[in-house]
């Protein structure tokens, strides 16, 4: 019986290693990482033609002036499909190009064109900057780019990640821009620095230039020395949670983890006054704005009034004091023992 077992045995592992194929573990080709490049561009693709604007201009290289010449016939929307078609394919020239050809036209600036570009490309502010450099004794932005302001602050705080060091003498430059900043719109930058720039070292340099901006002032009224004070607090408390969820090195990328970061599954909810992003930064901005209205102390605790100075009425002891009819008479002792 045993003899006719092994017989089989052998029988079925002679049959299995005759229908035996290899399969390679990963059946792949091992090539370079390349990154996209105009070379890989078919350009006599005709189920998915290039526009007539893009041939033009990418298909051989030019020089800057004969691509800036190329530029002459475009329009503002082939602009940014200029620029979005040289960032898919690397060709950062012609990003640079195309926007020196959009700042370079005739004032006034097309305000929509230059902002989509830079959302687009944030390191263009600096060709903004050089192009119309801020007044180097106030430090505020010139008369032509001072509609951008608000832009040109996002985006420079955008490039903080890479290019930490121009961001930082860029917004040296603008302090008095900085300074003349509504509240709300200067809290946004607070918040857009404490959550984007992940380098610890740079996100404490750029919150203390965009503070030391706000002093820059002679007459700081007391309401905004509160506000500038306890926004850079809410900033480095936000700062620091959003290091403790994503903790990088000093070069600001991610510092490998044992754990995975926590996946947050996000929904489009409708609006609702009563559920906002940062609640403790719009109480403050609140408060600034709406004053009395938001709070009858706004005065104490901003500092613009001392206690001593406000007025001392005093009770009519002859009036008589009337208690509302939801208040029941263990709410009343307690008034009066007060």
């Amino acid at each position: 019986m045993s003899f006719l077992t092994g017989t089989v045995s052998l029988i079925s592992c002679l049959i299995c290693g005759l229908n035996k194929n290899r399969v390679r573990r990963f059946d792949r080709e091992i090539r370079w990482y390349i990154l996209n490049d105009l070379s890989a561009v078919d350009w006599e693709s005709t189920e998915d033609p290039q526009p007539k604007h893009l041939r033009d201009l990418f298909k051989t290289k030019l020089m800057a002036n004969e691509f800036t010449r190329g530029l002459s016939d475009t329009t503002p929307q082939q602009w940014k499909d200029i620029v979005q078609f040289a960032l898919m394919y690397h060709a950062e020239e012609e990003v640079f190009w195309t926007f020196s050809f959009v700042i370079s036209q005739s004032l006034p600036l097309g305000r929509e064109s230059v902002m989509s570009l830079m959302e687009l490309h944030p390191p263009l502010v600096f060709s903004l900057l050089k192009k119309y450099p801020p007044d180097e004794t106030e430090n505020v932005l010139p008369q032509e780019t001072e509609a951008l302001e608000r832009s040109i602050l996002h985006n420079t705080i955008r490039c903080a990640n890479g290019l930490s060091l121009a961001t930082l003498v860029a917004l040296e430059k603008l302090s008095g821009t900085i300074a003349r900043l509504s509240a709300d719109v200067y809290f946004d930058l607070l918040m857009q620095t404490a959550l984007s720039v992940r380098a610890p070292q740079v996100v404490q340099e750029v919150l203390f230039v965009l503070n030391d901006s706000r002093a820059t002032l002679a007459d700081i009224p007391p309401e905004q020395k509160y506000g500038n004070k306890f926004a850079l607090g809410i900033a480095f408390d936000r700062a620091e949670e959003a290091a403790d969820e994503c903790p990088c090195n000093e070069d600001g990328r991610p510092r490998k983890q044992r754990t995975a970061p926590v996946k947050t599954t996000m929904q489009q909810v409708p609006e609702n006054p009563l559920q906002v992003k940062v609640p403790m930064m719009d109480a403050l901005i609140r408060l600034l704005i709406e004053k009395e209205e938001c709070c009858r102390y706004h005065h104490l605790i901003t500092g613009e009034t001392s206690g001593d100075e406000l007025p001392v009425t005093t009770p009519d002891p002859i009036a008589e004091f009337t208690y509302g009819p939801d208040l029941n008479e263990s709410h009343i002792e307690v008034i009066k023992s007060c």
